[in-house]
């Protein structure tokens, strides 16, 4: 694989140095040259068993950290445009193919397509798998449903019913659940409430009207975002005002992954007056800096930090691309013979 080359050379040049703050920092990259099945790539997710699925525009790779697999139309998938994925504890994965159905994958195959009807019929874009209720929550351009087995069941709240109501992120934590809605009149930050007796009933309340693109949860704080602005709530009382944080207004921030205890992940939208990218938001400076990986001026379109690999993955519209915690995990990429099993370096 290109990879290890690229490895070796990264890694020599990265102890002539010892300030890896100045330099760009070791990664990998995977396009369609490397068997990733499509080059813009939109979720990434961890099953149970240490696996990389990851959703591009044209199916699906599963990816074993050497090689990756392709699930595609052909295998059963109702179309190849894959926005949206996520595993149950049972490892099921579920795949949102936007304009097409919600796929129900077992073993490799698809088992089930979940059909959305109404006015805005399978328009699937995010994905969250609840530990704590067990159901996948799926957001659409027609708000918020909980899937209860292969039904879709719709989530009350107060919107507006003759536009859309798209829902940009979905984050949890323990029986919290929080969901961002981008269009109509009551677009913003959600808190939803689920009935795990009566699934049916469940209902969701808006906590603001902004913050309506991206969300993450880092220790007992929930951030989200409004273009270049970042909200901060206190889990602990959610309706407490929240403080803010700002970034460059040539930016965007599309997509946020919590990293350490003390930083999170920004991903930006590359599209019109935006610049794409990916920033690193230091919980302590209260600043964000441009990461010094290679990267181009396109879209981040999710974040998964791995935390077994050392590895945090970066879904771009120009392949997947993928950080290494430390130069010396990188390097023992090549003696691995997989990406995925290196881990933290003193981790025992």
């Amino acid at each position: 694989m290109k990879g290890k080359l690229l490895l070796s050379i990264l890694f020599l040049f990265s102890i002539t140095t010892l300030s890896l703050n100045a330099q760009i920092k070791p990664s990998v990259h995977f396009t369609e040259d490397d068997g990733l099945a499509g080059n813009t790539v939109k979720d990434i997710i961890k099953d149970k068993n240490g696996l990389l699925w990851i959703g591009t525009f044209n199916g699906i790779s599963k990816f074993d950290g050497d090689k990756f697999q392709s699930i595609n139309r052909t295998n059963g998938l109702p179309a190849n445009g894959v926005w949206a994925l996520a595993a149950d504890s049972a490892n099921t994965i579920y795949a949102g193919c936007y304009q097409s159905g919600l796929a129900i994958i077992e073993n490799d195959s698809v088992k089930h397509v979940v059909q959305l009807k109404g006015k805005y019929p399978n328009s699937f874009r995010k994905l969250y798998y609840s530990s704590y209720y067990k159901k996948v929550i799926v957001g659409t351009d027609d708000g918020i449903f909980l899937l209860n087995d292969t039904i879709l069941l719709p989530v009350a709240y107060k919107r507006d019913s003759t536009t859309k109501s798209i829902v940009t992120s979905i984050i949890g934590k323990h029986d919290k659940i929080f969901f961002t809605v981008l269009k109509g009149t009551t677009e913003g930050l959600y808190q939803m409430f689920v009935n795990k007796r009566q699934p049916e009933k469940s209902y969701a309340e808006r906590i603001s009207p902004h913050g309506r693109f991206a969300s993450t949860i880092v220790n007992d704080t929930l951030y989200n975002s409004e273009y270049y602005t970042i909200f901060k709530y206190n889990l602990l009382n959610i309706s407490e005002q929240p403080s803010r944080s700002k970034i460059d207004s040539l930016f965007l921030i599309w997509s946020m992954s919590a990293y350490k205890n003390d930083k999170y992940w920004l991903g930006c939208l590359g599209e019109g007056r935006f610049k794409g990218g990916i920033m690193q938001f230091d919980l302590k400076k209260n600043k964000a800096c441009f990461f010094p990986i290679e990267q181009s001026n396109t879209s981040v379109n999710s974040i998964l930090s791995d935390n077994t690999s050392g590895l945090t993955w970066f879904c771009r519209d120009d392949g997947l691309s993928g950080y290494f915690e430390s130069p010396f995990e990188y390097y023992e990429y090549e003696g691995k013979g997989s990406i995925l099993d290196i881990g933290f370096a003193g981790d025992s």
